[in-house]
């Protein structure tokens, strides 16, 4: 506002001072703030100099340590806060900026401030869309008076410790200073940095000054800073005075945005002391002298801008500008907003122009020199359009032709420039257009097709094509060869006279962008004459149209004059009568709905119109057009048409049609495109609740594709079950098998085209075939051998069209290809008529392989001829494989086993032919699958008759066992040949005897040794005791069947005293079993028995006896401590509490237990067995089993209870003379036992080591059958594993049984201690492996991989427990070089543990599925036993055949579309068929057979 605005406003005021002293007051201050005299902030002059860095403080702080983001806009609130207006912060004396006067200021706590006066409410206002960058984000809040802004060090910023945010008005007037600092401030969320800075606002002078103290920052990268002025206008952001840097704080420049910015960071910042000032100019003095006004152009053309300015400038601030206009150069009118020192100007007429220029400082004005500008003529005006290329290329105009009028120019198709021409001199090249009238404008052009072509006529004649006098464009591309036709549409108000009609053709440029001056790279521009004719009093209607056309109605259209008001329209069947005076409707507008017309029948339709006074129009017409067919009767659902049930389709199929069908608004069909034209059915549900419904050609092709939608309910409250698009069975046809529906229920079918997008003829049909057809016969479950790769096609069923599902119900039919899966349910339906419902489950198992072990079976000599006994084969089944449902078959050589042929056929009594001989045993499963085992046939040769005295005495109740006989494993018989076997306890009966024979190695003796016995009690035992009777009372034992303390005490030379029941059988012993025994009558009259270490002996009376121990048979004596102990009885708790009552155990032929026994050891006593192992054995409890190998695995698992500490120990002999068998002493739960007598019964004690008594451990216990060595122990011999598709394929049973420490390298996870094995696998041709452990007794598991060679091998990768099946081990190995070896280490965690683990090496990519394809190659057979055919849609460049190690075995250049490959001279096994056909490469696995 310029100061004589002031005055007019004080005038105004003066007028009413009486009655508004308060108004004319605010005035007079308004005063002080008004903008006193131009002065923009682009002609501030800036300057930089360093000077020291002086610190305030005085004045006021504000803030504190914890300032971030406020605004401070009133000093009651001195912590600030984030309101952006307010009453402000004094600045002590008036300051001028922007030529406006300030005597407030606001502080933005983020290195700005913004001036305001207390002449406003608010005084102060510093919002903005960007507290961070205020110089460019002022919002449209802030009026333009408040928009006056000082940034210093503009940024997101916060205080910290030190932190302080102070001002301070210093110095006297005139020449007083504001100064507000920024102390030890911070990059928000930084550390290490310390901003000091100041912003100098100085009275008179009004200089704005930034001084700049130590600006540290530990942030190296760069952020962006403001520094500078801004003030008014608020939009756009073009007064503005800041600088910019991106190198040097002391090299900046001018900023040319008010966006600008300064880089900072930790090498870019301002020295110590940098000052930066921006100073107003100096007020203009005397009077302007702006000389000549002068204009860019003497000629203008309508309404185009052109540019006035002045001769001379006039210097200073304080300049005021108005331009000025005039028609005749003596009156003049000031021009709005025309207030710089230049303006642009527009006019449709010739114009003066000039300017007055005012020096506010001096009060004195001056004017330029007037101007005059003319207008120019139209023809000079028009712009000329522009193309890179033009018709270079052949992108031009051939011929234009509008029809029914003159004009007609036919150009050629020379691809030569130029391509703009004017055509005017030749009655072709202009025509007439009449007002209201639509013409046909059709432009050819050269052969090329993307033309686009818009076309105007400049109607104002102002010498410019404008949007709205754009006549017609093209609608799409042209096609090649095609002219564009385009519709002229004069309109009623164009304006009559001659005006220029441009036609521009564009290559390749939307005809709806194309701007009629613009440059564009092809195409061709041509300008036209036309003159425009006054619309005719009565004109003929033109573009008749016809919409909306039903089986009775129809709306006609047509394009009205400019005058008519009124129309008549005839209608008549086609061909029939042209309209004379007699319309069939008079007097109508357009659109007009014509009723009552017949369904499919084709009319004609005129139009004319009725001008009244002015009489009538010609004719226009014919227009063709045909109604729609009448409905079908079913075109709703109340009248749907019933539906039979038959059995299959063509049962009570209808013939339907959808001609003429309406939309009936079915509610929710969510499928095939619901858009009306739909018929309706009705179906009863029948007996079976099952119905389907389906739709199928009727072979005339009209309805190819429909949608079928069934509901529930009633036609006034329909509910949607299903909705069906597609038949898969019958192309885009529809089908719906419902089920479980209600019996007598009524369904409502809906039946639609495709997004109406078909009218005819089609069949529907309701029928139950498919509850109906039974499911398909066969086995429920069936077994096939996965190394086959079974498909579908194999499953064996009966039935007709099988076809295969993976559920019972619903779902898709899969392939007959699909490869069948291990334990997963197919279902098959067939289908008779139709597809059944019904399906067959089939449970499908895959097995591979048996596992099995080489066994031997042992006999001995001594029977028939020697050299020759008769085996029962099927012994060795068990041992062989435990597999259940596998089938044994016995074949005397190798090749016989394979081709399965000459089996043996009384496998249970076979006579070998030799010793040793081998048998071959085909174990196979119910697939099929099969391997191959052996049987070592072997005879020993029985041994001689044990060594003993022939002639032997007892005394007292004596049994078997007290005769002294050396052998192994002693059997009595009562008689020398075959006769009775006796039991170790049979009583001595003086004058009989007995025969012994023993076996070894499970062959007994032929020969027997005799034992005659005779009773003398007169003088066997010793009944002498030195150190007398101990205890002193008589011992009564509870015979309890468990071992009971006499005395743990006594010494060899005492008794003590025994109360016995006459027929209770006693055992005695001693802890030393080398004492000697004598069991005496109550006076040591008569010795009733004796013996070493253990005695046996049945009372035959009751009363008391004598119980002596002596240190040996010749009645020594000594004082060493021994237990004494007796027993009788059984113990019913711990059946197997002693030796006598040991349990058998079954040992299981392979490493997984087979045969599991629970124990325990509660209520168990100790044994009269001397305890050699560690570990305290009174609590042990018994078990034996026969040998089947050299080796037992004995394992304990599965403990529970008092105690977890466990130990067993194994003998050998019989339960009257136990050895302990050595290295069979155990802590361990798991322990190996060697050099075993196979057939030999051997007996397990098993035992709490501690000796707390009354423990209640129960446990398991089996007996496993390791392999006879482990032969990949070491590197050198390691197992080498075939790569599978699968786990499971190729997977090798192992066991740590015997594997010793290998000292495998590198090793660092898993705990390795040793006990390893080692494998090899080969690289494939892929690349890749994965290696894995599982499924065995050991259950945690390491694994280590190792490139190289035995003698140096290469670590790779460790892994303990990446196997998804538990603490398992897996490694995959990507990326190595196909036909590498690898070599792989497998052990137990800790090696603490000995059991079985399975190890598989595989690759999904080596499966029989393709792992990349070839659309459209067939190879076939695959297994393949001969010659593989292949054949392709595209040339087959070569071939390569490679082996799963990555060998090459074959190649050879095709360059055909079929080949054969010969397969017989490779090897059984899998390979990779590499096809190369251009640039594509694709492999398949093949199996060879």
């Amino acid at each position: 506002m310029e100061s004589f605005f002031f005055v007019l406003l004080f005038h105004k005021e003066s007028q009413i001072l009486q009655s508004m002293k308060k108004s004319t007051l605010f005035i007079i201050l308004l005063f002080f703030f008004l903008k006193n005299y131009a002065q923009n902030l682009p002609t501030y002059a800036f300057t930089q100099s360093t000077t020291a860095y002086t610190e305030i403080t005085g004045g006021t702080v504000l803030g504190n340590s914890d300032t971030d983001d406020e605004r401070f806009v009133d000093l009651s609130i001195p912590l600030g806060g984030s309101t952006t207006t307010g009453i402000g912060i004094p600045i002590g004396f008036d300051f001028l900026f922007n030529g406006y006067t300030y005597n407030r200021f606001a502080i933005n706590a983020n290195g700005w401030i913004s001036l305001g006066s207390s002449a406003l409410t608010p005084a102060v206002n510093m919002s903005s869309s960007s507290a961070y960058f205020p110089l460019s984000t002022t919002t449209s809040a802030v009026p333009n008076d408040l928009v006056a802004r000082i940034s210093a060090f503009s940024r997101d910023m916060a205080g910290q410790l030190g932190s302080e945010l102070r001002y301070e008005l210093s110095g006297a007037s005139p020449n007083r200073v504001l100064t507000i600092q920024w102390k030890n401030f911070r990059k928000y969320g930084s550390t290490g940095d310390s901003f000091n800075f100041q912003i100098k606002l100085f009275e008179t002078t009004n200089e704005v000054r930034v001084v700049y103290g130590a600006m540290a920052t530990q942030n190296a990268s760069n952020v962006s800073i403001q520094a500078g002025l801004r003030a008014a206008p608020n939009y756009p952001a073009n007064n503005f005075n800041s600088r910019v840097t991106t190198s040097d704080w002391t090299a900046t420049t001018a900023s040319t945005s008010a966006s600008g910015v300064l880089t900072f960071s930790q090498t870019l910042f301002p020295p110590v002391g940098l000052s930066y000032s921006w100073i107003p100019p100096n007020l203009c003095t005397g009077m302007p002298n702006p000389g000549n006004t002068i204009s860019d152009v003497t000629l203008s053309c309508y309404n185009f801008p052109f540019n006035l300015s002045l001769q001379n400038p006039t210097n200073g601030a304080g300049v005021t500008y108005q331009w000025k206009i005039s028609t005749d150069g003596v009156s003049y009118s000031p021009i709005l907003n025309a207030t710089n020192s230049t303006y642009q100007a527009t006019q449709t007429t010739s114009n003066y122009y000039k300017c007055t220029v005012t020096c506010t400082n001096s009060n004195q004005s001056s004017e330029s020199t007037p101007v005059l500008v003319n207008t120019d003529l139209q023809s000079n005006c028009f712009c000329i359009p522009q193309y890179a290329y033009g018709k270079t290329y052949g992108d031009l105009i051939s011929n234009v032709v509008i029809a029914d009028t003159t004009l007609s120019n036919n150009t050629g198709t020379s691809p030569t420039n130029p391509a703009y021409t004017f055509y005017q001199g030749q009655p072709n090249y202009t025509c007439s257009l009449t007002a209201g009238s639509v013409y046909t404008l059709t432009i050819s052009h050269s052969t090329l097709g993307n033309q686009n072509v818009a076309v105007w006529i400049d109607f104002n004649s102002d010498g410019v094509f404008s949007i709205d006098e754009r006549v017609a464009y093209s609608q799409a591309p042209t096609e090649v060869e095609m002219p564009s036709v385009l519709s002229l549409n004069i309109s009623c108000t164009a304006t009559v006279g001659t005006h220029r009609m441009r036609i521009r053709n564009v290559w390749n440029v939307d005809a709806a962008t194309i701007d009629p001056c613009a440059t564009y790279n092809y195409g061709e521009s041509e300008d036209y004459v036309v003159t425009i004719l006054p619309a005719p009093a009565c004109s003929q209607p033109n573009t008749l149209f016809v919409s909306s056309i039903t089986n009775s109605t129809a709306v006609l259209s047509w394009n009205a004059g400019c005058t008519e008001t009124m129309w008549d329209v005839y209608v008549v069947n086609q061909g029939g009568a042209t309209p004379g005076n007699t319309p069939s409707y008079s007097n109508v507008l357009s659109p007009f709905t014509v009723n009552g017309l017949q369904g499919s029948t084709t009319y004609d339709f005129y139009v004319r119109a009725n001008c009244q006074n002015n009489g009538f129009s010609l004719w226009t017409g014919p227009y063709a057009f045909t109604t729609l067919p009448n409905p079908p009767a079913n075109d709703n659902c109340t009248t749907a048409t019933p539906l039979l049930i038959g059995n299959i389709f063509p049962d009570h199929q209808v013939l339907s049609t959808n001609l003429g069908a309406t939309n009936s608004n079915p509610p929710n069909p969510n499928c095939a495109f619901f858009n009306g034209a739909d018929v309706w059915y009705t179906i009863v549900v029948p007996l079976s609740g099952n119905i389907t419904i389906e739709t199928q050609g009727d072979f005339s092709d009209t309805v190819t594709d429909t949608g079928l939608a069934v509901y529930s309910g009633t036609c006034s409250a329909l509910s949607l079950v299903s909705c069906n698009d597609d038949n898969p069975q019958n192309g885009y046809f529809s089908i719906l098998s419902l089920t479980n529906r209600t019996p007598g229920e009524i369904l409502y079918a809906n039946v639609w085209a495709y997004n109406a997008e078909e009218e005819g003829t089609f069949y529907v049909s309701a029928y139950d075939c498919t509850s109906t057809t039974p499911a398909p016969t066969g086995a429920s479950q069936q077994y096939f051998c996965a190394a086959n790769n079974p498909t579908l096609q194999n499953i064996i069923v009966s039935g007709d069209n099988i076809k295969w599902y993976s559920q019972a119900t619903g779902g898709v039919a899969l392939a007959n290809t699909t490869v069948l899966q291990n334990n997963t349910t197919y279902y098959a339906s067939q289908t008779i008529n139709c597809e059944g419902l019904n399906r067959l489950p089939v449970l499908v198992t895959l097995e591979s392989s048996p596992l099995v072990n080489n066994t031997v079976l042992t006999l001995c000599d001594n029977t028939g001829a020697i050299g020759y006994e008769t085996f029962n084969l099927s012994l060795a089944n068990n041992q062989i494989c435990n597999t259940p449902n596998v089938v044994f078959e016995y074949y005397t050589t190798l090749s016989d086993a394979q081709n399965g042929t000459n089996a043996i056929t009384t496998p249970a009594n076979y006579v070998n032919t030799s010793s040793p001989q081998t048998i071959y045993v085909k174990v196979l499963s119910l697939a099929g699958c099969y391997a191959l085992a052996t049987i070592t046939l072997q005879l020993t040769q029985a041994p001689s008759a044990p060594q003993g005295i022939a002639n032997q005495t007892f005394c007292g109740s004596v049994s078997l066992s007290s005769l002294v006989v050396t052998g192994n494993a002693i059997k009595w018989y009562d008689s020398a040949t075959n006769g009775n076997m006796l039991a170790n306890t049979t009583l001595l009966v003086s004058g009989a005897t007995y025969y012994a024979s023993q076996e070894v190695n499970g062959c007994e003796s032929i020969t027997r040794l005799a034992v005659t016995v005779l009773q003398d009690c007169s003088s066997s035992g010793c009944v002498n005791a030195p150190y007398g009777l101990k205890p002193a009372s008589t011992f009564i034992p509870s015979c309890t069947g468990s071992n009971e303390i006499i005395t743990s005490n006594a010494f060899a030379g005492e008794y003590s005293q025994v109360e016995v029941i006459q027929g209770v059988t006693y055992t005695f012993s001693s802890s030393l079993n080398t004492d000697f025994i004598t069991i005496s009558n109550q006076d040591a009259s008569t010795v009733l028995a004796t013996g070493l270490g253990t005695v046996q002996w049945t009372s035959n009376f009751s009363g008391i006896i004598r119980y002596y121990l002596h240190a040996g048979s010749d009645c020594s004596t000594n004082t060493l401590e021994r237990i004494k102990r007796i027993q009788c009885g059984v113990n019913s708790l711990v059946p197997n509490d002693d030796c006598f009552g040991a349990i058998m155990l079954i040992p299981s032929n392979t490493l997984n237990c087979q045969s599991v026994v629970t124990g325990s050891v509660q209520n168990a006593t100790p044994s009269n067995v001397m305890n050699s192992c560690a570990g305290t054995a009174d609590d042990d409890v018994w078990y034996k089993f026969v040998a089947t190998s050299s080796s037992h695995h004995i394992v304990l698992s599965n403990i529970t209870g008092s105690t977890l500490d466990m130990y067993h120990a194994l003998y050998t002999g019989n339960c009257n003379g136990l050895s302990l068998v050595q290295g069979s002493c155990s802590d361990p739960n798991s322990n190996v036992v060697n050099g075993l007598l196979i057939g030999q019964t051997y007996y397990l004690r098993i035992y709490t080591t501690t000796s707390i008594p009354n423990q209640n451990t129960t446990f398991s216990v089996c007996i496993l059958t390791p392999p006879s060595s482990s032969n990949n122990d070491d590197c050198t011999t390691a197992i080498n594993l075939t790569i599978g598709d699968t786990f499971t394929d190729y997977a090798v049973s192992s066991t740590n049984a015997l594997a010793t420490n290998s000292n495998a390298p590198g090793i660092d996870c898993a705990d390795y201690n040793g006990g390893d094995l080692w494998y090899t696998v080969v690289i494939p041709a892929s690349g890749a492996v994965t290696l894995e452990t599982g499924f065995g007794s050991l259950t945690d598991t390491g694994m280590a991989a190792y490139s190289g060679n035995c003698s140096n091998l290469q670590y790779i990768q460790c892994d303990d427990d990446s196997s998804p099946n538990g603490k398992y081990s897996m490694i995959t190995l990507t990326n190595r070089t196909p036909g590498e070896i690898i070599y792989v280490n497998v052990w137990d965690f800790g090696n603490d543990n000995i059991g079985s683990f399975q190890i598989s090496a595989y690759n999904p990519v080596l499966g029989t599925q393709e792992f990349d394809n070839l659309n459209g190659l067939n190879y076939y057979p695959n297994p393949v036993k001969d010659v593989l055919y292949l054949k392709n849609n595209e040339i087959i460049d070569s071939i390569t055949i490679y082996n799963m190690i990555g060998q090459e075995m074959y190649n050879e250049r095709i360059n055909n579309l079929e080949s054969e490959i010969n397969f017989q001279k490779y090897p059984s096994g899998n390979y990779i068929i590499q096809i190369n056909c251009g640039n594509k490469k694709a492999n398949y696995k093949i199996i060879k057979l």
